[in-house]
């Protein structure tokens, strides 16, 4: 499955937007994943509208390509995790959760 990153739901909040970042940053957490400085600037910047998911996730790669690959989990599947969540229609449900994983873990 190809990621998407292309769905952004321009009617959340900037309070939203930085609430399902904080999720995404902390479900990281639980496996001792820790994002990157870079991409928590760049979750700021989403937040207020400066970015589209597209442009964090082109950004985020670049930088691990160039600069630094040992946060690029930690960094991306929170990205995925802030997508899906933001999605309309969101629901957690036995199906939605398996599908969930295997998005996230591509």
């Amino acid at each position: 499955m190809q990621p998407t990153y292309n769905i952004d739901n321009p009617n959340l909040s900037y309070e939203a937007k930085r609430d399902l970042w904080r999720i995404g940053f902390g479900l990281q957490k639980v496996d001792n994943l820790v994002p990157s400085a870079y991409m928590e600037s760049l979750a700021e910047k989403q937040s207020r509208g400066e970015l589209t998911y597209e442009q964090v996730y082109e950004d985020a790669t670049a930088y691990h390509h160039t600069i630094d690959a040992s946060t690029e989990e930690a960094d991306l599947v929170s990205l995925r995790i802030v997508e899906l969540l933001s999605r309309r229609g969101f629901s957690f449900s036995p199906a939605t959760l398996l599908a969930i994983h295997k998005e996230l873990f591509q």
